[in-house]
């Protein structure tokens, strides 16, 4: 679903660049989701057909490729922050500040949470990872405490430079640029923020292929998602499975709504995920625990979870335009997708154990890990 969302921006800033380069304009009906006057929206499904080739080639090439997109996507950012801190504008802060009080700082922190999703997908890819004990905690909070300097930054910056009123766009460094009279900068973060957002989904669809996997390989879902390809180390299947989805949600489904369906999946998982933590201390307290946290940490990030989805009122709804957790349209479709995956995993382990639960040699599990 992220990598989705974040197709939906790619495709608003290729549709950006082609204007401003090339002075073509697509066809609203290609270029645009049903929600904005379209058909589909080719432009996203091809980010995600590009991500998908770079993906099937292999982790080595997929990690050599995200390195130099992730370089593009911080030359943007720096871009942006040195040339817009010059075109400040003070009122645009104060004019007015917090303009819908506490509520509406509460629902903007509860849709900014999407931008934090996806750290956790570091995780999954423990097992091609040399020396995880060490480098997974390292990139967790390295890359969450630099991400959030860049977030707040940019923040400032675009909001100082262009009121937020008019920020209801799907390439907006790309439109401040424009708005203050530089269109070649326009021109030139469109591309660097084309190359940015593949290594985004790029990082994205690579855990959720993986997750699909390590289910497959321990029972949770069909042996057929467990497959790896023979020569490229890749799970093929699963990686067919996470990029048809993807490309059919990008494709006819509006950035917002995707941005929605992501915020409550990610705010259950995590608050799921922070349940199991503290329970496993007491299920399990033998278990060797490479990285720790103190335990209040765990049952303050459960009740900050808890709050994130109950707090937006209906009335913050009306004011951002938005469906928050508590009234919306994408929890009733949430609430399927979790009774159609309950049911699923019923069937599976009532008609055979799951392979968690199996005693064999690792040997003879699929792995992904290559040198």
């Amino acid at each position: 679903m992220i990598a989705s969302t974040v197709a939906v921006g790619w495709g608003g800033y290729f549709n950006s660049f082609l204007e401003t380069v090339f002075g073509i304009t697509l066809p609203q009906a290609i270029s645009h989701d049903i929600t904005h006057g379209g058909i589909v929206n080719l432009p996203a499904i091809l980010g995600l057909l590009i991500v998908a080739w770079i993906a099937l080639t292999g982790i080595r090439a997929s990690g050599i490729a995200n390195a130099l997109f992730t370089t593009a996507k911080v030359f943007a950012i720096l871009f942006v922050l040195t040339v817009g801190v010059f075109h400040i504008k003070l009122e645009n802060w104060t004019t007015p500040f917090a303009p819908y009080g506490i509520a509406g700082i509460m629902t903007g922190a509860a849709l900014t949470f999407f931008a934090y999703t996806g750290f956790d997908g570091i995780t999954s890819l423990l097992e091609e990872v040399k020396r995880p004990e060490r480098d997974i905690p390292i990139a967790l909070i390295g890359g969450i405490s630099l991400c959030a300097l860049f977030y707040v930054a940019m923040s400032a910056v675009i909001t100082g430079m262009v009121h937020w009123t008019k920020l209801d766009v799907p390439n907006p460094a790309a439109f401040v640029l424009m708005q203050v009279g530089i269109p070649w900068g326009e021109a030139l973060i469109s591309i660097s923020v084309l190359f940015g957002l593949i290594a985004t989904m790029l990082g994205n669809s690579l855990s959720a292929s993986r997750i699909l996997f390590a289910m497959g390989r321990d029972g949770l879902l069909p042996e057929w998602f467990a497959f790896v390809h023979p020569t490229r180390r890749v799970p093929r299947n699963a990686a067919y499975v996470i990029y048809t989805a993807a490309i059919i949600f990008a494709g006819f489904l509006s950035i917002s709504e995707l941005a929605e369906l992501a915020n409550i999946g990610g705010l259950t998982a995590f608050t799921l995920v922070t349940i199991s933590v503290m329970v496993m201390r007491y299920t399990d307290p033998e278990r060797k625990r490479i990285f720790k946290v103190p335990a209040i940490l765990g049952y303050w990030a459960y009740w900050n979870n808890r709050f994130s989805c109950v707090n937006c009122k209906p009335s913050c709804c009306d004011v951002y335009k938005i469906h928050c957790v508590a009234c919306n349209r994408p929890y009733h479709i949430l609430q399927l997708w979790i009774q159609a995956f309950q049911g699923r995993y019923r069937i599976l382990y009532w008609e055979r154990e799951s392979k968690v639960k199996a005693k064999g040699s690792p040997t003879k599990r699929a792995s992904l890990f290559s040198i």
